[in-house]
C-alpha cells in the first residue's frame, strides 16, 4: 500500500518528500527480507500443497493489466521523472500478484522467491519499457 502511494504521489510534482519515499523502501525490503528468513526460520512448514504449475506466468498475467492501467492514470498527471514513476507503478503492480500468490500457490521460501517475486520484479523492466515507449512515441508525434 505504501509503494502504491509513493508510486502515485511521484506522478505529482512535489508530493513526494524523501522521507515517504525511504519507507516505502524499506517496507518493501522487510517484507521481503521475511522470505529470506523462511530459508532458516519458516513461517509453515514448507509444502507443495497448493502448488500450480504455471504460477510465474499468472503473476506476470495478473501485473501487466494494473501496469498498464496505472501508467496510463499517471500519463493524465505531471510526473517530473516519468521512468521513475513507471518503475514504481510496475514494482507495485508486480508485487501485489507475488503476495496474493503466497495465498494461492505453495509455502516454499525458495519457491516463493523464484516464481512469484522474481516475475514481479520483471514486470518494473516491462512497465519501465512500456512507459519508454509511451514517452517515444508522444515526444515522435509532437514533432
Amino acid at each position: 500500500l505504501w509503494v502504491s502511494l509513493l508510486a502515485f504521489r511521484s506522478a505529482v510534482p512535489a508530493a513526494l518528500n524523501k522521507h515517504f519515499a525511504t519507507a516505502g523502501v524499506v517496507l518493501m525490503v522487510l517484507w521481503l527480507a521475511q522470505y529470506v528468513i523462511g530459508f532458516i526460520s519458516p513461517a509453515l512448514e514448507p509444502s507443495s500443497l497448493g502448488k500450480r504449475p504455471f504460477c510465474y506466468v499468472e503473476t506476470m498475467a495478473y501485473a501487466l493489466p494494473v501496469i498498464v492501467a496505472g501508467l496510463i492514470f499517471v500519463r493524465r498527471l505531471y510526473p517530473l521523472r516519468p521512468m521513475r514513476t513507471a518503475m514504481s507503478v510496475s514494482l507495485v503492480a508486480g508485487m501485489l500478484p507475488a503476495l496474493y500468490m503466497q495465498i494461492a500457490c505453495m509455502y516454499e521460501p525458495f519457491h516463493i522467491l523464484s516464481f512469484h517475486i522474481l516475475p514481479g520484479m520483471v514486470m518494473v523492466a516491462v512497465g519501465t519499457l512500456i512507459a519508454a515507449r509511451w514517452q517515444k512515441y508522444r515526444s515522435s508525434s509532437e514533432q
